[in-house]
């Protein structure tokens, strides 16, 4: 049996999820990312993450509301994960999230 993981790491500690989709895992460490880059408000608020890195619409944003995302195939969410997470690259919080497959056996 194939399961995704959804692995993140933040001031050195370490978090798991495990899905029984890779939609769903992708969709996690999305919404993780997302959550740390506006600093936890919860309600995805962007208007500061825009301000700081120089975006001027929303446009030029990639999907980030649920309704976006979730009509999105794996494949394209794993873009849009990797687009979301190289925001990350220079936090000063050791935060990193990763998506892998593992395979069960019993």
């Amino acid at each position: 049996m194939i399961i995704w993981l959804a692995v993140q790491a933040y001031e050195g500690e370490l978090f798991a999820t495990t899905h029984l989709t890779q939609k769903g895992a992708w969709l996690t460490a999305i919404y993780d990312v997302l959550e740390f880059l506006t600093n936890g408000g919860g309600d995805l608020d962007l208007d500061d993450f825009k301000e700081r890195h120089g975006i001027e619409s929303d446009d030029d944003l990639p999907p980030n509301t649920p309704v976006e995302l979730e009509a999105l195939t794996s494949e394209e969410l794993s873009k849009v994960f990797h687009t979301w997470s190289e925001y990350t690259w220079d936090n000063q919080c050791g935060y990193m999230i990763e998506v892998m497959e593992r395979k069960l056996e019993g």
